[in-house]
This record gives structure tokens, sequence and C-alpha cells, in this order.
């Protein structure tokens, strides 16, 4: 006569299904635990829609949106809310920005990249000498993008390049960026806006 199975031994034999369901029936009898698992996913879920992923220069891409997260952002009182353009490259050449909507707010949008080709070791050029690189090749993609030349235009042009830290890294990407000339935030989109 066959000897009855021990639950333990039907319980390891039982499927990963089986299994799944005999812990939620467990679950399903504690509702506080349920609680406190829902909100500790609910909370979890929260932040990971809420916070934005920060890109590096080297993730851009012509017509990407972005918010660049300078120490104006958060002042109120102000005058250029998107931040003075030394700050937006010393922020972007660091620790990136957040891709935006470009229907939303936004600081800036890239209007060009640009990798410079000095080999690993050449010695850091200095911040002016990377961004006169690239003045030529940013003003004319500034007016193909926007549809205007960057004089008299109300729009403004920021030629962000690799800092010494990104450089001595290895880092040669850059963009060119287009902001609001009087430093607000975007509403819409500078692309084709003639303006």
């Amino acid at each position: 006569m066959p000897r009855a199975m021990r639950e333990i031994d039907r319980y390891k034999r039982a499927s990963r299904r089986e299994q799944l369901a005999d812990e939620l029936r467990v679950l399903a009898r504690s509702p506080r635990v349920l609680l406190v698992l829902f909100i500790l996913f609910g909370g979890w879920l929260f932040l990971r829609l809420t916070t934005p992923t920060l890109v590096r220069l080297e993730d851009l891409a012509v017509g990407n949106c972005l918010h660049v997260p300078t120490s104006a952002n958060d002042d109120v009182t102000a005058v250029r809310p998107i931040g003075e353009a030394a700050e937006v490259s010393i922020v972007m050449a660091g620790q990136g920005a957040a891709i935006a909507p470009c229907t939303a707010s936004h600081s800036h949008e890239v209007l060009a990249v640009f990798t410079d080709a000095d080999s690993p070791g050449t010695a850091f050029p200095g911040d002016s000498v990377l961004q006169g690189r690239h003045v030529a090749e940013c003003n004319a993609a500034f007016a193909g993008y926007v549809g205007h030349p960057v004089d008299m235009s109300a729009f403004a042009l920021t030629i962000v390049a690799q800092q010494i830290d990104g450089w001595e890294g290895g880092r040669r990407a850059g963009a060119c960026l287009v902001s609001d000339s009087a430093g607000q935030f975007l509403t819409a989109s500078a692309k084709g806006a003639g303006r």
C-alpha cells in the first residue's frame, strides 16, 4: 500500500504556477500585506514614471527637446529661468539633461550634434577653442532648423563642447542647442519657427 505523500513532497513536485497560486491564496488572506505591497509597488511605479532620465551629449539626436537642470530653474526671481549659456554647457557636458516633449515646457532643443576628431590623449584645448571650432557649423544648422539666421532671431544659440573631465575621459561629443533668447522656457518647438 503506497504511503501517503507528505505535503512538503507534494509542494516540491508542484509546478511553478501551482506554487505561485498557493502563495497568492496566502496573500489574499492577509489584506494588510496586500496593502503594503500595493503601496510599495505604487510608490516605485510613481517614481519610475516621474523621474526623468538624463541623457548625455553622446546620446543626443537632432530634434530632441531638453530640460537642462540649471541653478536658475527653480529660482522664481531668475531673469533667465533656463540658466546662463555657460552653466548650460557645464551641466550638459557633465550630468546631461532630461528629454522633454517639444509641445510642453522645455529649455533647449538640439539642432545639431558633432564629434571632435582629436585622438585620446590629446591635451584639452579649452572651452573657447572647442566651441570656436563649431561656430560656422552651428550657425548653419541654426538657420536650417529655425528657418532664420541666428542674428536678429528670437532664439539663441548655445554651443556645448566637452569640459576637461569628459575630454580627459576620451569623450568628444558636442551639440548645438537653440533656446529662447530671453532665457524663458519654450512651450513649442523652435523647428521651422522662422523667427
